[in-house]
């Protein structure tokens, strides 16, 4: 499963500029988008795979997932919004802020939709790199790949927040609320499953985490 699923490294979407239409998302997420009672079991590894391997499975995914919905609201992602339910002139989640940052570089204050742009751009360079994401003939993983694993699903977590901050009224327009929550409770699982960010990153979507994963 993970040899042939890193072998198409094509899988990597790459969203055009004006985003991707809901009825696309839709289609793909037949594809993406397991049924919500089925989440629970396909998070957990399987015997075959080493946690390294699943992990960069997972990672891939969710870097599809997370464009294919971003894609979708790109349009109302502009400088322009700036009201009491969120704004895209920067990189928000309500009172929380998000500035891009690359390796060697100094912080940088940028728009949602600039960050997100990075955000995808940065990923996709590491699922490219086999030093970095192995391909399936052989080749270790790297020492700190799980901390890389934890930085992507961290600065993922960060789409997320986005969204339901300043576009939560868009995609409940566009019919994708169903959507997006399958989605975030899928990426939730994995987060939890294996530990992939800290809580104290998590406090933005508390309740809605709460609400996605009720606790027994």
């Amino acid at each position: 499963m993970f040899s042939s699923f890193l072998l198409d490294r094509n899988r990597t979407i790459k969203k055009n500029k004006k985003g991707l239409s809901p009825d696309a998302l839709r289609n793909q997420s037949k594809h993406t988008l397991p049924g919500s009672e089925t989440l629970p079991l396909i998070v957990k590894k399987p015997d075959s795979d080493s946690l390294n391997q699943w992990l960069a499975v997972q990672t891939i995914e969710f870097y599809n997932i997370t464009n294919l919905l971003y894609g979708c609201i790109t349009e109302y992602c502009n400088e322009d919004k700036k009201d009491q339910r969120g704004r895209c002139d920067v990189m928000t989640a309500g009172k929380w802020e998000y500035q891009w940052k690359e390796s060697g570089k100094k912080v940088v204050r940028v728009t949602a939709q600039k960050y997100v742009t990075n955000l995808m751009d940065w990923i996709a360079k590491l699922i490219n790199d086999e030093e970095t994401f192995p391909g399936p003939d052989g080749g270790e993983f790297p020492k700190d790949f799980q901390n890389t694993v934890k930085k992507i699903f961290t600065r993922l977590f960060r789409v997320y927040a986005h969204v339901y901050y300043s576009h939560f009224d868009e995609v409940k327009q566009l019919g994708l609320e169903k959507h997006l929550n399958t989605a975030f409770r899928h990426f939730m699982l994995v987060v939890e499953e294996f530990q992939l960010i800290d809580k104290k990153d998590l406090k933005p979507l508390e309740r809605t985490i709460e609400k996605l994963l009720p606790r027994d």
